[in-house]
């Protein structure tokens, strides 16, 4: 094969090191050392900066951090990353939907537990009373922690 017609002919990427097709003109060329990049690479060097836009000609030697308007932006990485963030957001509004129906039905076992525990004791009649108002206490305060601060005041 002859360096000419385009193909891989012992160039690698500077950042995977695999092949690299020459005659690639979405392939970022180094100024510096002549390297070449896959235009995915190029978007993971950190110090990389663009040089010529149209010619695809960048900087990828230099040892301090470029300014974030010369880092390569890849608007399709972009809008991948968008699309992530909106589902994840979707996703955690879910999660947070479960959490407070679960906290709801566990506040509603709670008062049934204590409600069953008045019901079922077997202490007088007169006490029998006194829980029948402590009951109808319990079925107003319908929160959780109500009921726990309640049962630390005995």
């Amino acid at each position: 094969m002859a360096e000419g017609d385009g193909s891989a002919v012992n160039r690698l990427c500077k950042y995977c090191r695999k092949s690299v097709v020459v005659s690639n003109p979405k392939n970022a060329k180094c100024v510096n050392c002549e390297s070449l990049l896959h235009p995915s690479c190029a978007l993971r060097v950190r110090t990389l900066i663009i040089v010529d836009e149209q010619e695809n000609l960048v900087n990828c030697c230099e040892k301090e951090t470029p300014n974030k308007s010369e880092i390569i932006c890849d608007f399709s990485t972009m809008e991948v990353l968008k699309v992530e963030i909106s589902y994840l957001k979707m996703l955690l509004e879910e999660k947070n939907s479960r959490i407070s129906e679960l906290i709801k039905i566990n506040e509603l076992l709670e008062y049934k537990i204590t409600q069953k525990t008045f019901e079922n004791s077997s202490i007088g009649n007169s006490n029998i009373s006194n829980k029948k108002n402590k009951i109808q206490h319990v079925e107003t305060k319908k929160s959780y922690t109500d009921v726990v601060k309640q049962k630390k005041q005995r």
